[in-house]
């Protein structure tokens, strides 16, 4: 679990100033949209890494979710313009292969860049073209048992019983 960031300094009044308050925001709003895992992936990560993650897409972005991936492609060529963005992509072959999720591989700054842009365009759900963000983990079988073996052992159990298998 990532550390816990320290207390901000209140001004003389007792309040934390407009620039704190401003921080505090924008590090809620990139708490609400970069998953758990992601941000703890994050946390462990070296300054400049690049992390392979999926951008869950807002079915409920004004046009769908067809105009919500223009959005967020139009973001991210926005924001890849710009120097010292070189290592980070966009694997266009995967994200061709679903409506729902654009695949890259990101640099921390960039995502929250991302964010950042995004939710800059008002408030509400509908006004937002991202959803969510997750890390790209590798896929992995969760099966210890082939299926030839589980009905083998259903048979098993019908013979025990006195039961016949019809062939």
């Amino acid at each position: 679990m990532p550390a816990r960031k320290p207390k901000p300094t209140p001004t003389p009044s007792g309040k934390p100033g407009p620039g704190e308050r401003a921080k505090r925001v924008l590090d809620a709003m990139h708490r609400s949209v970069l998953a758990l895992p992601l941000r703890q992936f994050i946390a462990k990560g070296e300054p400049g890494q690049l992390y392979p993650i999926i951008i869950d897409i807002n079915w409920r972005f004004v046009g769908g979710r067809p105009a919500a991936k223009s959005q967020i492609k139009k973001l991210l060529e926005e924001i890849l313009k710009s120097p010292g963005s070189d290592p980070n992509l966009v694997d266009e072959r995967k994200s061709a292969l679903t409506d729902q999720y654009i695949f890259a591989q990101l640099q921390e700054a960039v995502i929250r860049e991302l964010i950042t842009r995004d939710r800059s365009g008002g408030s509400g759900e509908t006004n937002h073209a991202i959803y969510r963000i997750w890390p790209d983990f590798e896929v992995e079988r969760q099966i210890s048992k082939s299926i030839v073996t589980i009905k083998a052992d259903a048979v098993r159990k019908v013979r025990r019983f006195g039961g016949r298998v019809r062939r």
